[in-house]
């Protein structure tokens, strides 16, 4: 009981002074960046429940998806990367394309219906375009069970007069914690939204969005902005 006891009081000496050795602002900030590294690992793993899955189609699907692509941003002086085209941060070099796979895993399973997938940490993740694949081998996703949680933007078709009609609709809902009009001139219309403790169903955001004559043309996921 002694010796656990110790090993606890040495565990936490340890922590202590790893942390009083890093600098204030590491001090500081680290709290932001950890929270912030949560964020981000939960927006990169998508879970996908479908209906038409079976052992003999699963393999096909996975191929399918495992086929597309992204096209990043390398600087191939520093090894930095952006999703979009521009200049390295730190050499200020010009970044230049790559193109590599969309996901780093991809995990269909018949047993539980369900699709798992893990995106490139820079891809912007398009739902459609997962529709696209799936619907290659007759596999459509679940609205009922598919459930919207982080942080994504919803396109959403409706006329330019509607926009604050329709984050009204969401808004009222509460399917989200937060709504926001991220571009209102754009069609279709973008809304950034955040999901809280109980995400909604897609199912349940198409039908908030009827009350505002607006439907849900795609849902879009994109990758955090870099910290320097």
């Amino acid at each position: 009981m002694r010796s656990t006891k110790r090993i606890q009081m040495l565990l936490a000496l340890a922590t202590l002074e790893g942390i009083a050795s890093l600098p204030c602002s590491a001090q500081a900030s680290d709290p932001v960046r950890t929270k912030e590294a949560v964020v981000a690992a939960q927006m990169l793993e998508l879970e996908l429940p479908v209906q038409g899955l079976t052992s003999e189609n699963a393999e096909g699907v996975r191929a399918d998806l495992a086929a597309l692509q992204i096209q990043v941003h390398r600087c191939q002086a520093c090894r930095k990367e952006a999703a979009e085209p521009g200049n390295c941060p730190g050499c200020k070099a010009p970044l230049e394309p790559v193109t590599r796979s969309l996901f780093t895993e991809v995990a269909p399973s018949a047993k539980t219906n369900v699709v798992a997938l893990t995106p490139d940490p820079l891809a912007i993740v398009k739902l459609s375009q997962l529709e696209a694949a799936l619907g290659k081998r007759s596999v459509r996703i679940d609205d009922e069970q598919f459930k919207l949680t982080g942080r994504a933007q919803l396109l959403v078709a409706c006329p330019p007069t509607e926009a604050s009609a329709v984050e009204k609709a969401l808004t009222d809902a509460k399917l989200f914690a937060e709504v926001k009009i991220a571009e209102p001139a754009a069609s279709p219309l973008v809304l950034t939204v955040r999901a809280g403790p109980k995400p909604p169903t897609r199912a349940q955001v198409k039908a908030a969005l009827q009350g505002a004559k607006a439907q849900l043309a795609d849902v879009v996921w994109r990758p955090l902005p870099a910290r320097s």
